[in-house]
């Protein structure tokens, strides 16, 4: 279980790392942006 939690840590760093290189945002900011999608009031819900 404990692979599969750093797989997805690690592809989920992987896909934010893409996304801020192809729209020139911030980690910050797409992980607010994400938090948003999923319904949090509050903004960023990924902690690294």
């Amino acid at each position: 279980m404990a692979e599969n939690a750093e797989r997805f840590a690690q592809l989920l760093t992987e896909g934010l790392h893409r996304i801020r290189r192809r729209e020139g945002k911030t980690i910050a900011a797409i992980q607010d942006e994400l938090g948003y999608a999923l319904g949090r009031e509050g903004g960023t819900a990924i902690e690294y």
